[in-house]
């Protein structure tokens, strides 16, 4: 599978300064599949929030107010590998994407080992189509871990970690970042 690595093209000025531009996609497959995730719609409203903030009502009532794409929490790789009770607490218990309230959700990982990351990857039912790598997370365990924003510092690392993902897994990869600008 391709992971989604090009960036959007501006979007055109809207008359409303406050209302969200319309996104026109490029003609590419990443762009085609990532578009039809929207069901339709022109604007792509994400909601990503921060570790342990994305449970499953959350996402649902997000979907109902607007969102269309949706993350999971944060999920650490070595830990869905290693605890059973760990992965027994993020494992997808349905097909979310297929239920009335809810949509296209991208299971997000952090970690700073690829080979982890894949089998933390390949444990996930083959219903879960896209999985994200948490390159966003700011906070101290992240840069103890060597995960999160602070995998950014590691690019080879990171190259590493996607690279494995794509080729070696048969989900769609993404890579979360902060935009603290």
């Amino acid at each position: 599978m391709s992971s989604l690595s090009t960036t959007l093209p501006p979007t055109p000025p809207t008359a409303d300064p406050d209302a969200p531009s319309q996104i026109a996609w490029p003609d590419t497959e990443p762009h085609r599949w990532l578009a039809s995730l929207l069901n339709g719609s022109s604007y792509a409203y994400i909601v990503a929030p921060m570790v342990d903030q994305s449970d499953l009502p959350f996402r649902f009532l997000s979907r109902r107010y607007s969102s269309n794409l949706c993350y999971t929490p944060m999920i650490h790789s070595r830990m869905f590998t290693t605890d059973v009770k760990y992965r027994e607490k993020f494992m997808p218990k349905f097909d979310e994407a297929k239920h009335p309230m809810g949509g296209p959700v991208f299971h997000q990982f952090c970690g700073n080992n690829e080979e982890t990351m894949l089998a933390a990857v390949n444990l996930l039912p083959s219903y879960c189509e896209v999985v994200d790598i948490n390159c966003g997370c700011p906070q101290g365990i992240a840069k103890r871990g060597g995960y999160g924003a602070f995998l950014l510092e590691e690019g080879d690392l990171l190259v590493k970690i996607v690279s494995t993902l794509v080729t070696k897994s048969d989900r769609r990869v993404t890579v979360k970042v902060r935009d603290d600008a």
